[in-house]
């Protein structure tokens, strides 16, 4: 028998939400156990088994793809004889696979490598992938596509050169064929080459030369002036 004795009855624990048998209550998420030497206590609470890590990677390593070592920490449960659960810290050390054009926030799942409750079951681990949205001239826009600054030589517009440009490192690349018919700062796209399958995006700017010699400025006062500002 409790040796409360009547004291506490079924009214006084249903204020809060309790239970009550002869040989133990369960208070707030308390249990007190009875026994021949007394009470004892231990908390109950839910194990998580997933586990979900944050991992910031630059622009050029979400565009192009790299393997990433993750150092983390995972819990192993286990039981005690007495019923109580233990929990100790486990590190980990893990090489991750980034696929080239991850989308921003995207998850990779990797299986078994979460927390371990008594029964031996694991959980999974989580990594939410982010990254900047600008890097090097180069800015990633909501549908993944991608726009860049590029600056070329006149001679290059003017020859309608077909210029390569590398984008976000050196896996990638495009070729943009110039056109001498668009004005400075307009746009060439590329299709195809962005995040999600969306654009690359170029916007265009030639350089002006230099010109000191005043026959050779002349003559291009003369251009200017037959072709408009």
């Amino acid at each position: 028998p409790s040796p409360f004795g009547n004291f506490f009855n079924d009214d006084f624990f249903s204020n809060f939400g309790t239970s009550f048998d002869s040989n133990a209550i369960n208070f707030c998420g308390f249990t007190i156990n009875f026994g021949e030497n007394g009470f004892s206590t231990h908390f109950k609470k839910s194990i998580q088994k997933d586990i979900k890590l944050g991992l910031h990677i630059s622009l050029h390593e979400a565009y192009c793809g790299c393997k990433k070592n993750i150092n983390y920490q995972r819990k192993i449960y286990t039981a005690t004889n007495d019923g109580r659960i233990r929990a100790s810290n486990k590190n980990e050390s893990l090489l991750v696979d980034i696929p080239s054009k991850i989308r921003k926030l995207s998850t990779l799942k990797l299986e078994h490598m979460g927390n371990k409750d008594p029964n031996g079951n694991t959980g999974d681990l989580y990594l939410i992938i982010d990254y900047p949205i600008e890097e090097n001239n180069h800015l990633v826009q909501n549908d993944g596509s991608i726009i860049c600054l590029l600056n070329v030589p006149i001679i290059n517009i003017l020859r309608e050169d077909v210029i390569k440009h590398t984008i976000l490192g050196d896996k990638e690349s495009v070729e943009i064929k110039l056109d001498a018919s668009k004005k400075n700062g307009e746009l060439y796209i590329v299709k195809g080459k962005g995040f999600n399958n969306s654009n690359f995006i170029a916007r265009v700017f030639y350089d002006i030369p230099i010109i000191t010699d005043k026959e050779d400025r002349d003559i291009m006062i003369g251009v200017i002036e037959k072709y408009g500002k």
